[in-house]
């Protein structure tokens, strides 16, 4: 009933829709022009840039694929620092999250995909708005020979070395509009000017696949497949297998763009509720304890909501986090690496 209430809300609002749509679209190709005429300029800073970004709204798992960039960059022994805006942060000011020995930020300050990033690289991770002074910043204080930059595709003010974007497997383009009426934030054209690109959240490697891979082909760029593992449960306390609990009552919750990939991880198990809240919500103490009253045996959420919890729930015992982790594939299912691809990509960086 209430996938049918939205299509009729999306069909009488579609008229409006196609008018703000019609607007954004104008405002994103008058930047691009103003870019590529050089009227508005793009700067080059020292080092290798890496931009893992997307084209469409909600979650394609950057994230996640910072991460994993950034473990490779280490273990093939290269100083690394992340740049992130800090989307949805309660701060404005340029943030250092962690300084490559501490971490200095907290969920409020930096936002929630900073934190979890600093937190799981322990790198020099710098918050701000503005990449260039950002990154001149980290080329100061810390010196590296790469600087990732999260979430910066649309972000043409700095000069990047490597363009990864990420399409989520399961909404792919979506009606291939832009915002509001359709899920691009950005015009499909342009993944002309991606090196790379990564068809994202894929939790099963079949036939189904072959359309979406042929698509994305068509634009001459390197493509590869981001393999969802979450095959396992964690809070502060302990681990477990999700096979292990698939008698027991669970409950759902999240704030997360792409709620319905999320849940889809639960398919086969006995799933009492579930609830979903805006993009990148801050939880409350009310929040919480109303989820607790449903009297599941495990409840759960992803590692981006979980540590937006106040600071009493993340120690509850019946509290857990989705464990997400990625395994990347060429186009014909051969096991592979981002950095390899991305040494493919520019070899004179592999000395």
């Amino acid at each position: 009933m209430g996938l049918f209430k939205n299509k009729i809300y999306f069909f009488l609002l579609s008229p409006l829709l196609l008018i703000f749509t019609t607007l954004y679209s104008i405002a994103v190709y008058l930047r691009h022009s103003l870019y590529e005429l050089k009227i508005f300029r793009s700067y080059k800073v020292p080092g290798k840039i890496i931009s893992v970004g997307n084209i469409t709204v909600g979650g394609t798992g950057k994230t996640p694929t910072v991460i994993s960039l950034v473990h490779e960059l280490l273990k093939a022994g290269k100083r690394t620092v992340v740049v992130s805006r800090g989307y949805k942060r309660k701060s404005s000011d340029q943030i250092v999250v962690h300084d490559g020995k501490t971490l200095l930020g907290n969920v409020v300050n930096s936002g929630d995909e900073p934190l979890i990033i600093a937190s799981s690289t322990g790198v020099p991770t710098i918050c701000d708005p503005d990449r260039v002074s950002a990154s001149n910043f980290a080329i100061e204080n810390f010196d590296p020979e790469f600087i990732v930059l999260d979430d910066a595709f649309q972000h043409r003010k700095i000069k990047k070395d490597i363009d990864i974007v990420l399409v989520d497997e399961r909404r792919f383009l979506g009606n291939k509009f832009l915002l509001p009426f359709g899920i691009l934030r950005d015009f499909i054209f342009r993944l002309n000017s991606a090196d790379i690109l990564i068809l994202s959240k894929v939790n099963s490697l079949d036939k189904k696949l072959i359309p979406k891979l042929k698509y994305l082909k068509k634009y001459g760029k390197k493509v590869l497949i981001s393999y969802v593992n979450a095959d396992r449960i964690k809070n502060n306390q302990q681990e477990i297998l999700l096979d292990s609990i698939h008698d027991k009552n669970i409950y759902l919750f999240c704030g997360i763009g792409d709620p319905d990939n999320f849940y889809s991880s639960f398919e086969n198990m006995k799933v009492s509720g579930k609830r979903s809240f805006s993009d990148h919500h801050y939880y409350s103490i009310n929040d919480i304890n109303a989820i607790l009253e449903t009297g599941a045996d495990y409840i759960i959420t992803t590692l981006k909501d979980f540590v937006k919890l106040p600071e009493e729930f993340q120690t509850n015992e019946r509290l857990f986090y989705l464990d997400i982790s990625l395994d990347l594939y060429s186009e014909t299912l051969d096991k592979t690496s981002i950095l390899e691809n991305i040494y493919l990509e520019k070899p004179e960086w592999r000395i």
